[in-house]
């Protein structure tokens, strides 16, 4: 919790940016391992805060940019 309340979210998210594919896996899996640490122990209700988080800084539609990129 303490990593996302110091930005670290918002940090890999700004690293979608760059053209580097094995930069954006690394990036990713550490998104991946954010929102599971989020559903497995921070859960508010059915709400994962971790995915909230994402959503609100930009991240959720950074990856589906990448998701229609011209490589993928």
């Amino acid at each position: 919790m303490e990593l996302v309340q110091k930005g670290a979210l918002k940090a890999l998210t700004s690293v979608l940016s760059i053209d580097d594919a094995r930069i954006l896996i690394v990036c990713i899996e550490g998104l991946s391992n954010f929102l599971k640490s989020g559903k497995e122990h921070f859960m508010q209700g059915d709400d994962n805060p971790f995915a909230i988080e994402l959503e609100q800084i930009g991240g959720v539609d950074r990856l589906e940019e990448l998701q229609m990129h011209k490589n993928h």
